[in-house]
């Protein structure tokens, strides 16, 4: 027996088999979707990368390991060399753990050598210029960018490259394999080769959901015996939420909101 340990990084229900944005086109997935069970309710233990993974892998929610933001990480709370994750249960259940791509936070940089037969280091993640007016003009950050890559060769990225090691690992006879990969986008910057862009026409429709205020930060029942930590975290993402989503806000940086529509079938076709 084999398993195969897909992880995609920011992907939501932007995708055809869930209907969470009516003009995307995910093909690859609707055919994953077609063969197996798609879990229409689903839920994140924390909306950010590091505790999310973390609570993943390591099967324990964030108020059990203390790891609630991104500045925090698993090996915070688990010692390195234990084999305490998925993987290295995996392995040492007398599997051949290989992965490449971002599996836990920070990529190749949050692994631990321990867990893994075999990992890809060799992927390097690409530098762009600025792209878009929003972060030439310093609106956005670069970590925001969002645009066509414009380098010699689109397809020379973390993704591709992790994608394409991992599937000259998958061979057929083998047995007691247990393949790992992760794709790095759709996460930010939404940068991906134009025909990906293309597919689309220059205005799409906006998401459900954004801009209709449905949002109340004054409804705190959600927060009710929730610990000072947990309460502190709320409140800091809350007010930067609040500025960030203003309708002047929406409307100077839909370009930006809507790019995620050629990052996120840039990955389901990898």
């Amino acid at each position: 027996m084999n398993f195969l340990f897909a992880s995609i990084e920011d992907l939501n229900d932007w995708i055809e088999p869930l209907g969470g944005h009516p003009q995307l086109r995910t093909p690859n997935l609707n055919r994953l979707a077609s063969r197996g069970m798609v879990f229409r309710n689903a839920y994140a233990t924390v909306p950010a990368c590091s505790p999310s993974r973390t609570a993943t892998l390591f099967g324990q929610a964030p108020w059990q390991t203390g790891v609630y933001t991104n500045s925090q990480f698993w090996s915070d709370h688990y010692p390195a060399g234990q084999r305490r994750s998925i993987i290295g249960a995996m392995r040492d259940a007398g599997y051949a753990t290989i992965g490449a791509g971002k599996i836990f936070h920070m990529d190749v940089r949050g692994i631990d050598a321990e867990d893994w037969s075999e990992f890809n280091t060799a992927a390097k993640h690409k530098k762009y210029p600025p792209i878009s007016q929003t972060v030439k003009t310093r609106e956005l950050r670069p970590m925001s960018d969002f645009g066509p890559d414009p380098t010699s060769d689109p397809y020379e990225n973390f993704d591709a490259a992790n994608t394409d090691w991992l599937c000259r690992k998958i061979q057929p006879g083998q047995d007691r394999q247990f393949w790992a990969f992760g794709l790095y986008r759709p996460h930010l910057p939404f940068i991906v080769p134009q025909e990906y862009f293309d597919l689309y026409p220059p205005v799409v429709d906006p998401p459900p959901g954004l801009g209709r205020k449905k949002f109340n930060p004054n409804f705190l029942k959600l927060q009710e015996g929730l610990p000072r930590e947990s309460l502190d975290f709320i409140n800091r993402r809350i007010s930067s939420f609040c500025g960030r989503t203003t309708d002047g806000n929406l409307a100077r940086n839909w370009p930006f909101a809507s790019s995620p529509c050629g990052s996120v079938p840039y990955v389901c076709l990898l």
